[in-house]
């Protein structure tokens, strides 16, 4: 039996007439205000190799067989994340949740980071410049 992202029945929430389930309820229920309302039901991935739902026009969050968690992806970094063709681009799938991080010597700059399967990429946020050129973070 494949296990879905679903198998928690006991979380479960019917919210703009879609159903968010389990692992991908567990990570929205995280990020309160982020995301919007769902626009599908859980879906399944390319190759069968998990679950994803997508929450309008601000992002996605997917779930892998056999994970332990799902992991969100919206913002700037989703947007790159798209253009290059989401999880058949070439970063595949997101491997983490975003994550934050200061001091690049620019007074209030900050970089939103978020890894991949291929890797870590990032987006510096500068406040006079706005977010600059993603980069890949090591």
């Amino acid at each position: 039996m494949t296990p879905v992202a679903s198998a928690d029945h006991h979380n479960n929430q019917y919210l703009c007439g879609h159903w968010v389930q389990g692992l991908i309820k567990n990570r929205y229920d995280q990020v309160p205000g982020i995301l919007q309302c769902p626009t599908t039901d859980e879906l399944t991935n390319p190759g069968n190799s998990g679950k994803r739902q997508h929450f309008g026009t601000r992002g996605n969050i997917y779930w892998r067989n056999y994970e332990q968690e799902a992991y969100s992806i919206w913002g700037m970094i989703w947007e790159f994340w798209a253009g290059a063709g989401y999880e058949q681009g070439k970063y595949q799938y997101p491997d983490s949740n975003e994550g934050c991080c200061t001091d690049f010597g620019i007074p209030g700059a900050a970089f939103r980071y978020q890894w991949f399967d291929s890797g870590c990429w990032a987006l510096l946020w500068d406040p006079t410049q706005g977010y600059r050129n993603p980069f890949y973070c090591h």
